[in-house]
């Protein structure tokens, strides 16, 4: 929640389309839209602040890429009215030009290897993928929420990649703890 916050404090601070005085704002339903404009660049901030997933149109103010800046990711618009579909909750932030983020996408890949697990909430059985350039020694560890530990996921050898399957004992928040050598990484997952 903090990095959310931060990167939105940064992108108000920083990008002079958040100080515009050229925006339309239609936020009197459960689907929020705001369009910002500021010296040839656009911003179009979408929320779905219903209980049920929506199609929300977004009016973008030109086709092409925009870019996604809490995902720090990016779609291609082709057309400016296609609908998008919000599950209940979701919001983006979509910007016509990229603009750095505090606590985008690099800051995952400062990370020594890389550790998904999926589906995440999970309530049986879910995957945990190890992708590294490096080989050793590696040991996967689950903890509670309150730091004890709950048990060795795996211990053994991996060269580039290894996929776990595995089935969490009990339901709650989950900290995978996954070592290779000195290096470690630190996964959060949900058990349902």
């Amino acid at each position: 929640l903090y990095k959310e916050y931060a990167k939105l404090i940064y992108l108000k601070k920083n990008n002079p389309l958040f100080s515009t005085t050229n925006f339309q704002i239609d936020v009197a339903g459960a689907i929020k839209n705001i369009k910002l404009n500021f010296d040839g660049k656009s911003a179009v901030v979408l929320g779905n602040f219903d209980v049920v997933s929506r199609y929300v149109t977004p009016g973008f103010s030109q086709t092409g890429k925009w870019y996604d800046y809490m995902a720090g990711d990016s779609i291609v618009v082709t057309n400016v009215n296609s609908e998008l579909y919000f599950k209940p909750g979701e919001y983006h932030i979509y910007l016509s030009e990229k603009f750095g983020n505090p606590y985008g996408i690099a800051s995952e890949k400062n990370e020594p290897f890389s550790v998904i697990v999926a589906p995440n909430p999970v309530s049986d059985l879910c995957n945990i993928l190890i992708n590294t350039t490096t080989s050793g020694f590696c040991e996967i560890t689950d903890f509670t929420l309150l730091g004890s530990e709950s048990g060795t996921i795996y211990s053994g050898k991996i060269s580039s990649r290894l996929q776990i399957p595995w089935t969490p004992k009990a339901k709650g928040i989950h900290i995978l703890k996954v070592r290779i050598g000195k290096q470690v990484v630190i996964r959060k997952l949900v058990v349902q």
